[in-house]
């Protein structure tokens, strides 16, 4: 309700009264829009995971949400034991990191080998009616070719 209000506030009220310290704590305008330009990327990228995250579940599952989720957090703890070198990992940590990668690579390969198996099966039935088109076009032919010195045939009649 707010951000509809918002900008007819600034259109009535005018860029000083928003810009005071009585009402968003800032006299500088530049510091205003810094901080509404901070507010809508986060308020795009929020937006932009939920819809990613919705998207994954609906293509997929939500073992593979929460899948995704232990990835980015080993990723997270990765880059901030690298580049910040706050605390460093213990070896019971590490361990942790290797068993929960280890792990979310045998989920992702069975689900190929499954994907791949069951594509296979497709193909050996689409074989399978693919044969029995091309065995009944062949026969039909090979009728064709027997009935072709007769020019009219009364038998079938």
């Amino acid at each position: 309700m707010v951000l509809t209000l918002l900008p007819f506030a600034f259109y009535i009220e005018g860029i000083s009264v928003s810009t005071s310290e009585l009402v968003f704590r800032t006299g500088s305008l530049s510091i205003l829009l810094q901080s509404v330009l901070f507010i809508t990327t986060a308020s795009f990228l929020a937006f932009m995971l939920g819809t990613s995250e919705y998207l994954l579940v609906y293509h997929t599952s939500g073992l593979t949400l929460s899948i995704a989720g232990v990835f980015k957090e080993i990723v997270i703890l990765t880059i901030s034991t690298t580049w910040w070198d706050e605390e460093s990992l213990m070896p019971v940590n590490i361990i942790g990191m290797v068993v929960c990668l280890s792990g979310i690579t045998t989920h992702t390969g069975v689900k190929i080998w499954n994907a791949n198996r069951e594509e296979r099966e497709v193909n050996l039935d689409s074989d399978k009616d693919n044969a029995e088109v091309l065995k009944r076009f062949i026969t039909d032919e090979e009728q064709e070719s027997e009935d072709s010195d007769v020019l009219y045939d009364t038998s079938k009649l």
